[in-house]
């Protein structure tokens, strides 16, 4: 796509790999990669362990070999602005973000492939342990921010020789990690504080369900009904206060795919070309989500009605 309007410094840019793009791509290598392993019997219960491990090992090699290459790079001097010169276009798709002719690397794929093998793990596991789920991301949080922390300090790998700390570093330059491409650093810090969300989640919720259930059950003593045998305990988030939450998160891709083009609307029709303030974009931002609750809402229920194999899944 061609994408030119108040972006002056992508004069001449025909194809732009951005989110969508990179998204696209590690969900295709990912669907081969897993189809790999399912043709090799890994896909059945009792080979799910292997198939975790490969998915874990295949994630290990992709963060090594992406740092090791964007490390060896930068100190042979390549930089956004000469990668062209060094590496083809398919290096830059893979590797570094630049401008190859009119193609200009945003998000390079290969890095955040390792982040999707690591999903596809876990999603994996989560089929056979999903009453383990709060101990997992509990430990996966821990384990994640303090792993980043661990090589933060020591500098060297992980961190991308260009992002190494000062020797009094502050707060905003300890977590001032790179993204494009996203180094093991970033990956970890934010697989970490992801982690933490979750876990956060998950004990405000069982702590709600536990004082429905104890106040039901004092209710029903108190009306000499004697203890709630039988009753149905308090289903997991059905607090109305994750409502949006859920709505939300399962129809992710809809709301992105929606999201960002509304908030670029708002933008141009509040600013113009130069956008919006910053002190404007907060409050759209939040009309744009409470718009997008109801419409994702509505989106869940349609898709949900489609078969497992269905396109609209996806979204």
């Amino acid at each position: 796509m061609s994408i030119r309007y108040g972006l002056p410094f992508l004069a001449g840019v025909s194809v732009i790999t951005s989110v969508l793009v990179c998204f696209a791509v590690c969900m295709v290598l990912a669907a081969l990669w897993l189809f790999a392993l399912g043709r090799c019997g890994l896909a059945e219960p009792p080979a799910r362990p292997r198939m975790i491990g490969a998915c874990c090992a295949g994630a290990a090699a992709v963060f090594l070999a992406s740092e090791l290459f964007v490390a060896r790079a930068h100190d042979a001097g390549a930089t956004s602005s000469n990668a062209s010169e060094r590496y083809g276009g398919f290096t830059g798709l893979m590797l570094l973000p630049a401008q190859y002719g009119g193609l200009y690397v945003l998000y390079p794929v290969f890095p955040w492939v390792g982040i999707t093998l690591l999903g596809c793990a876990w999603g994996t596991w989560l089929m056979d342990h999903a009453d383990r789920f709060l101990q997992f991301t509990a430990a996966a949080a821990v384990g994640c921010l303090s792993f980043f922390a661990l090589l933060r300090c020591l500098g060297g790998f992980g961190n991308f020789s260009f992002s190494f700390l000062p020797a009094h570093p502050s707060a905003v330059q300890f977590f001032d990690v790179v993204k494009y491409p996203p180094s093991l650093c970033y990956t970890l810090l934010t697989l970490g504080l992801d982690f933490s969300a979750i876990t956060l989640c998950q004990v405000l919720d069982r702590r709600y369900r536990r004082w429905r259930d104890d106040a039901a059950a004092a209710a029903l003593e108190q009306d000499g009904q004697g203890e709630a045998k039988g009753e149905a305990p308090c289903a997991p988030f059905s607090w109305g206060f994750w409502h949006p939450f859920l709505m939300l998160g399962r129809s992710p891709l809809f709301f992105y795919l929606l999201h960002i083009w509304m908030l670029a609307l708002c933008g141009i029709a509040i600013g113009g070309r130069d956008g919006a303030d910053f002190y404007v974009s907060y409050p759209v931002w939040l009309c744009v989500v409470a718009v997008l609750v109801p419409l994702c809402e509505r989106y869940g229920r349609f898709k949900q009605a489609k078969p497992v194999t269905s396109i609209w899944r996806l979204f």
